[in-house]
C-alpha cells in the first residue's frame, strides 16, 4: 500500500489562511505602534469640529460657531460631528471617541479585506476581486502607515476609508438579500461624511449598475443609486435651509478663490510629493502593469479602478491637495486608499500567476515603502510621537500647550479674538472667535483674498474685514521672539505674506493695539496683540503692552 505525503486541498487552503492571517495581523500590530506612539496627539483642525459638535450637543443650532451668530458649515464631515455630538451628549470625549473610532477603522481596513479574500466565490472571480487580489490588497494596508497616523489625529480620515471599501466589497461580504440595505447604508454614510462621498458612492454603485449580470444582480446598485441620490439632495435642501449655502463653508475656503493655474500647480505639487512618499510601491507597480499590460483592459473592475483612482486624483490636483504643515503625509489619499490598494493587488495578482509569489511581492513592496516613509518623509513625525508618548504616557491624551492656559486668564465668553490656527484655543478658552483663515467664516470663505505667491493652500483672508470687527485680542501669524528682538519677522515674506501686510499696514491695528511683551512665548510662539480699550478694561497691570508702531512693525521698511 503506498502513501501519499500530499496534503488534501482543504487542508492547503485552511493553513494559507491561517498564515495570511498571521501575517496580516502581525504587520497591523508593527503599524499599530506609529497609533500609539501619536495617540497623545491631536490636529488642531479636529478641534473645530469638537467645537460645534459641543455647541449642538448643548442644544445651540448645528453649525454654531460662536453662540448668538449665524451657522456656518466649518466642519469637514457632517457625519462625523454628529456622532461626536452624540458622544458628549453620553458624556463621552470627544477626543477619546474620535480617536477610538479612527483607530478601530484604520485596523479593520486590512482585516475586513483579508476576510473578503476568504468569501470570494465564482460572482467575486467573475468579476476580478480573487483571493489574491484581496490578500495582496490587504497586505498593503496593513503597512500602510499615514492610515495608522491620521487614525488617532481625531479626523474622519480612516472612517471615511472604512465605508469606502466596504462599499467597494459589497458583492463579496454582503449576502444577496442584503446588499441593496448594505448599499443605501454605506452610500448615505459616505454622502453624509465627506464632500467626495457623492462622487465616490455614486462611481461604485454606477459600476455596479453597469457590470450587473445574471450572477451579479443588479438591484443592490439600484438601491446605492437612490440612496445615494436622495441623501445628497436632502442635505443640499438642508444646506439651503440652514446656512444659505448648497456647499459646505470649507469648499469656499479652501476650493475657490485665486487661480485655476496657481491651484493646479499646487495640487501637481502634491500629487508629486505624494508619489515621493510611496516611490517604492510606485515603481513596483509600474513594473507589474507593464508585466501584465496585455491583461490591464480586458478586466472590468481593473478599469473601474483605474478610473476611480484617476479621476479622485484629478479632484486633489482641482482642490490644490492640503498644507503638508497642517496635514502630513498627504492626508487626502488616505481618504481613498481602500481603492488605490484594491487596484494595486488587482495588477499584481494579474502580473503574478502564482498567489504565493503576488502575495510575498506585496510583503516585501509594503515593507519597503513603510522603511522609506519611516526613515526618509516621517522620522520627524514618529520622533516626535515618541517624545509625545514618554511626556504624557502612551494612552494619555496630551495636555493643553501652556499658552491655551494663558490666554483663559484674560477671555470670556463675549471676548472676540482673531486668529489663524482656529483649532485647540476656541475649545479650550472661551471666546467669540474671527477665524482669519476663512474655514469658520462665512464672509471671509466667499470674499476673502488668496496669496497667488503663495506656495500653501490655506491663505485666504480678509484682514480689513476682521480688523473692522474690532477683535479684543489678536493672535497673530507672526513670530513673537523675532519682535522681542526688535527684527521683522519672516512670515512678512513667507507664504501668508499678503496676510500679514495687510494687518501690519492697517492704521488701526498701528494705533490701536499693543504687542504684549510678557506674553504666553515658547519658542515658535505667535505674537499677541490686545486692542487697547481692552487692555485698559482688564485693568491687569502685570501685563506689559507696547504699541504696535512704537515696535518693530511700526517701522516703514518692514511693512
Amino acid at each position: 500500500m503506498s502513501g501519499s505525503t500530499e496534503s488534501p486541498p482543504a487542508v492547503k487552503v485552511v493553513a494559507t489562511r491561517i498564515s495570511m492571517t498571521s501575517i496580516v495581523l502581525l504587520c497591523v500590530a508593527a503599524s499599530s505602534i506609529v497609533a500609539l506612539l501619536r495617540f497623545p496627539f491631536t490636529l488642531d483642525d479636529a478641534f473645530i469640529t469638537f467645537r460645534y459638535a459641543r455647541n449642538f450637543a448643548q442644544g445651540y443650532p448645528l453649525g454654531t460657531w460662536n453662540v448668538g451668530e449665524v451657522p456656518v458649515e466649518g466642519f469637514s464631515s457632517l457625519l462625523w460631528t454628529l456622532i461626536l455630538a452624540a458622544g458628549i451628549k453620553l458624556g463621552l470625549s470627544p477626543l477619546l471617541l474620535s480617536k477610538c473610532i479612527g483607530y478601530l477603522s484604520a485596523a479593520a481596513l486590512p482585516c475586513v479585506t483579508l476576510l473578503a479574500s476568504s468569501s470570494t466565490g465564482a460572482n467575486s472571480r467573475e468579476k476580478g476581486l480573487d483571493a489574491t487580489t484581496l490578500r495582496c490588497a490587504s497586505v498593503m494596508l496593513s503597512l500602510y502607515f499615514p492610515l495608522f497616523y491620521y487614525s488617532v489625529t481625531g479626523m474622519e480620515a480612516t472612517f471615511f476609508a472604512l465605508q469606502v471599501l466596504l462599499l467597494l466589497l459589497i458583492p463579496v461580504l454582503s449576502p444577496g438579500p442584503i446588499r441593496g440595505l448594505c448599499a443605501a447604508l454605506i452610500s448615505m454614510a459616505l454622502v453624509l461624511t465627506r464632500p467626495e462621498g457623492i462622487f465616490i458612492a455614486g462611481f461604485v454603485n454606477g459600476y455596479g449598475l453597469f457590470s450587473a449580470g445574471r450572477r451579479w444582480p443588479r438591484s443592490w446598485a439600484c438601491i446605492g443609486l437612490v440612496a445615494t441620490a436622495v441623501t445628497f439632495l436632502g442635505l443640499t435642501a438642508f444646506r439651503l435651509h440652514q446656512f444659505g449655502e448648497i456647499m459646505p463653508n470649507t469648499y469656499f475656503a479652501k476650493a475657490t478663490g485665486g487661480s485655476a493655474i496657481h491651484r493646479a500647480y499646487l495640487g501637481i505639487r502634491y500629487l508629486v510629493q505624494f508619489l515621493l512618499l510611496v516611490a517604492p510601491a510606485a515603481v513596483a507597480l509600474a513594473y507589474s502593469a507593464i508585466r501584465g499590460r496585455r491583461r490591464i483592459f480586458s478586466d472590468s473592475l481593473l478599469i473601474m479602478l483605474l478610473l476611480l483612482c484617476g479621476i479622485y486624483t484629478l479632484y486633489v490636483v482641482k482642490v490644490g491637495g492640503d498644507p503638508n504643515a497642517a496635514f502630513p503625509l498627504r492626508r487626502h489619499f488616505v481618504h481613498s486608499i481602500a481603492a488605490f490598494a484594491l487596484l494595486a493587488g488587482t495588477i499584481i495578482a494579474m502580473k503574478s500567476e502564482n498567489a504565493t509569489k503576488a502575495v510575498r511581492f506585496s510583503l516585501i513592496t509594503s515593507l519597503l515603502t513603510a522603511c522609506w516613509m519611516g526613515t526618509i518623509w516621517g522620522s520627524p513625525l514618529l520622533k516626535e510621537g515618541l517624545l509625545l508618548a514618554v511626556h504624557a504616557g502612551p494612552l494619555q491624551l496630551a495636555p493643553p500647550p501652556l499658552p491655551i492656559a494663558w490666554y483663559g486668564r484674560y477671555s470670556a465668553p463675549q471676548t472676540v479674538i482673531a486668529l489663524s490656527t482656529a483649532g485647540q484655543q476656541p475649545w479650550y478658552i472661551p471666546g467669540r472667535y474671527i477665524d482669519m483663515l476663512a474655514l469658520n467664516d462665512a464672509h471671509i470663505a466667499k470674499y476673502g483674498h488668496v496669496d497667488s505667491r503663495s506656495k500653501m493652500l490655506d491663505t485666504k483672508t480678509d484682514m480689513a474685514y476682521v480688523l473692522g470687527r474690532h477683535p479684543d485680542i489678536i493672535v497673530g501669524y507672526l513670530q513673537a521672539h523675532s519682535m522681542l528682538e526688535n527684527q521683522c519677522p519672516g512670515e512678512l515674506h513667507g507664504d501668508r505674506s499678503m496676510m500679514m501686510h495687510d494687518m501690519v499696514s492697517n492704521p488701526g491695528f498701528q494705533h490701536d493695539y499693543v504687542f504684549i511683551v510678557n506674553g504666553p512665548y515658547p519658542e515658535d510662539t505667535n505674537a499677541v496683540f490686545f486692542s487697547k480699550d481692552y487692555l485698559k478694561h482688564l485693568g491687569a497691570p502685570e501685563l506689559q503692552g507696547v504699541s504696535v508702531d512704537q515696535t518693530v512693525l511700526g517701522h516703514l521698511d518692514c511693512r
